[in-house]
């Protein structure tokens, strides 16, 4: 479960209490005949990993199977992106820690401080990145989210594009990498552009985290 503490409309601290043991043969049975069936009938596929256990390797070697057969919108959210880079997403949606983490995993103290470097010297590293994102990671298109700075887009092609965030009052920051992920998704299964659909997923992670609790 999750306990979160918070004074005046801000969070102060959250504490997570999870399950991250492998679950039973027979429920990941269970989970990939459940895949197996409904994955021809969707629209939209949204991977939301956050490194608990339910993405097992055989479910991702089976959603990789599966997206080759019959290609869906595919976007990935993930703590351990590397593992789903074979997968062939539409988008994945890292943090920028988390790219430059994946693409440069024994430099911690270096990506950590890249919150010091002012807009251009950030966007000029996130491009950086981003590039070496697409050199390992199966993706049509990488959507690096920035937080208050909002959103860094490239694709395969080369094309880049940052999407600033509106400034809104902040309550908390729980949620805005769902919702813009969520919100996100949902536009691109309407018939949304990559540019126009990062845009909605911005206004609504603003939204979120302007919402007490």
């Amino acid at each position: 479960g999750v306990v979160r503490v918070g004074e005046d409309r801000r969070a102060v601290v959250r504490f997570d209490d999870e399950d991250t043991h492998s679950y039973s043969l027979e429920t990941e049975q269970r989970l990939l005949a459940h895949l197996e069936y409904e994955f021809p009938r969707c629209d939209l596929v949204v991977v939301s990993d956050y490194k608990y256990g339910v993405v097992s390797d055989a479910l991702i070697e089976r959603l990789r199977i599966l997206q080759a057969q019959q290609p869906k919108i595919l976007v990935i959210d993930s703590k351990d992106l590397h593992r789903l880079r074979d997968v062939g997403a539409t988008v994945v949606t890292p943090n920028q820690l988390e790219a430059r983490l994946l693409v440069e995993y024994n430099k911690y103290k270096q990506a950590a401080s890249a919150s010091s470097l002012n807009i251009q010297e950030r966007l000029s590293e996130v491009e950086r990145v981003g590039r070496q994102l697409l050199s390992i990671i199966q993706t049509e298109h990488a959507a690096i989210t920035l937080a208050a700075d909002g959103v860094f887009l490239i694709d395969r092609r080369g094309n880049t594009r940052h999407l600033p965030a509106h400034p809104v009052e902040r309550a908390n920051d729980i949620g805005a990498g769902d919702s813009f992920t969520s919100a996100m998704a949902l536009a691109l299964a309407a018939g949304a552009s990559m540019e126009d659909a990062a845009r909605i997923g911005i206004d609504a992670a603003g939204i979120a985290i302007s919402k007490r609790g």
